[in-house]
């Protein structure tokens, strides 16, 4: 039985880590036996469809809450985000049903991330060190994750382990991803394919899951590292459905929400 992970990134817009949302770089999504990703497709095509939307991108997402919710002003711009003129209501039900869709069934999810900023200060007071892609070691804690994670979910399994990665323009990003796979194919037998696909078309709607896990683990991470001190009190309803069912120690570790 084929374990198929699906990961996209988030924050690793700037290596520098000094522009907003970049401080952590994460990469995450999902892992799950082939035939569970069928039903899966099933069930987010019907959300899509419930709620009238084109597809699901967190950062249009996010713009379109923040707009709603007065934190953001009305833009030219904005008119062209596919949740323009959506109330709060449809926003955050249309999420949430996602989400549930998204930790439905026996998946688990995977990340790793990086602290960016951190490691580009880091460099400044250790001139002689040689400069690295910080991002590259974000995928390298992510493949970690995956492998280990899938182990412990499936201990008897021993089939081929094939991963999905969101598409990309950036030709250092995606060298940096290929080079990480290589390197794991080579420390296990058991990781096979890799592949590059467009998150908005109906067999790669496991992308789009992906990329909600992945921008609320960097929102996450951001927390943990002191970046963002806005800590809730309480586990908000997104992460709850998320993340409340999965008890990896790992995931805890990286990411101690109460």
């Amino acid at each position: 039985m084929e374990i198929i992970v699906y990961a996209d990134e988030s924050g690793t817009h700037d290596k520098s880590g000094m522009l907003p949302g970049s401080e952590v770089a994460v990469m995450a999504g999902y892992a799950a036996k082939a035939d569970s990703w069928i039903k899966f497709c099933r069930d987010w095509a019907s959300v899509l469809a419930q709620h009238s939307a084109p597809y699901f991108h967190f950062s249009e997402f996010a713009s379109a809450s923040a707009v709603v919710r007065e934190k953001r002003e009305l833009t030219t711009r904005y008119r062209h985000n596919p949740y323009f003129g959506w109330d709060l209501d449809r926003l955050d039900a249309f999420l949430l049903d996602l989400a549930r869709v998204a930790s439905a069934g026996n998946k688990v999810p995977v990340g790793g991330y990086v602290d960016t900023r951190g490691y580009a200060e880091y460099l400044r007071q250790t001139p002689e060190e040689r400069l690295r892609n910080p991002h590259e070691g974000g995928v390298w804690w992510f493949y970690d994750s995956a492998i280990s994670s899938i182990q412990s979910r499936w201990p008897k399994l021993q089939g081929h382990i094939s991963f999905v990665f969101d598409q990309t323009d950036d030709p250092e990003w995606k060298s940096a991803i290929i080079a990480v796979h290589n390197s794991w194919k080579r420390m296990n037998s058991r990781i096979q394919r890799i592949s590059f696909g467009d998150k908005k078309a109906p067999a790669n709607y496991p992308l789009q899951a992906a990329d909600m896990v992945a921008y609320r683990m960097r929102q996450l991470a951001g927390k943990y590292r002191k970046y963002d001190p806005k800590i809730p009190d309480s586990m908000p309803p997104l992460d709850r459905i998320l993340f409340g069912n999965f008890v990896g120690e790992e995931f805890k570790r990286l990411f101690p929400i109460q």
